[in-house]
């Protein structure tokens, strides 16, 4: 463990030499100031600032699933560039201890850049009334830090299989994006008939999801909830039956449901 730490020293040190962690850096504070001062204004003008930090976490979390690529990218592909790769592997290291020590190193500079942008909330805390609730702000910013942890790891893992740092970074940013491009399948409404509860709702849901998504296996039901899931070859499908007033859920005209 202790070459670990070593190395997550000697990688976080390096973000503060590398002209790409100061231009991440530069772009991430520059675009969020600029996209602050907007929404605050704007919020002043109308006499309504959102007493929360979604002004911030919002736009925050698109920058960095853009930027943080960019920050993985040299990790292990700069080595196996340089060719000292090699001597790190003949060095007395194991291979998960040189993996976690520049995981670590980025999630470290990482955790810095959140902890700077907190400066905003407090700005935005001082505006509202009663200001931001601070145990919800800090729950929000720590699943930030571990969703960047995630995507940290994704890119460690990119590296590896890159000797150009460059192209690590773009795959990276690649296999983020694709993640994210789920084909329309984050959500999805699907109008039915008017069903009780029980063995024909159950079988109703179950044709409406084969019909709307074929790899959609059946689960479970849930007859007082009115909630199924599914388990298809890439998602999880949580499916809840919801009836809907026509006039009050106008387009909607039919009951629906909803599937994640």
């Amino acid at each position: 463990m202790q070459n670990s730490w070593t190395i997550a020293r000697r990688e976080f040190r390096h973000y503060f030499v590398s002209p790409i962690a100061y231009a991440v850096a530069i772009f991430l504070f520059v675009v969020l100031g600029i996209l602050f001062y907007v929404n605050v204004s704007f919020g002043m003008a109308t006499g309504q600032i959102p007493p929360d930090g979604r002004v911030v976490m919002g736009p925050m979390v698109t920058l960095l699933l853009l930027t943080v690529p960019f920050l993985t990218m040299r990790l292990i592909a700069e080595e196996a560039g340089s060719g000292t790769i090699e001597l790190l592997l003949t060095a007395p290291i194991r291979d998960w201890e040189l993996v976690l020590g520049k995981w670590l190193g980025a999630i470290g500079f990482i955790g810095l850049l959140l902890a700077i942008t907190w400066i905003y909330p407090i700005v935005l805390h001082r505006m509202t009334t009663p200001g931001i609730d601070q145990g919800v702000l800090l729950v929000a910013y720590l699943g930030l830090l571990l969703m960047m942890s995630s995507i940290v790891a994704i890119g460690v893992m990119v590296s590896a299989f890159f000797r150009n740092s460059l192209a690590a970074g773009f795959a990276t940013l690649t296999v983020i994006l694709r993640d994210l491009d789920n084909d329309g399948r984050s959500h999805a409404f699907i109008a039915v008939e008017p069903t009780p509860p029980g063995d024909e709702q159950r079988e109703i849901i179950l044709r409406a999801m084969a019909g709307r998504f074929p790899d959609a296996r059946w689960k479970t039901y849930n007859e007082e909830k009115q909630i199924a899931s599914f388990v298809g070859r890439r998602h999880l499908y949580i499916v809840i039956y919801e009836e809907h007033d026509v006039e009050s859920a106008a387009p909607v005209e039919r009951p629906t449901l909803f599937a994640v």
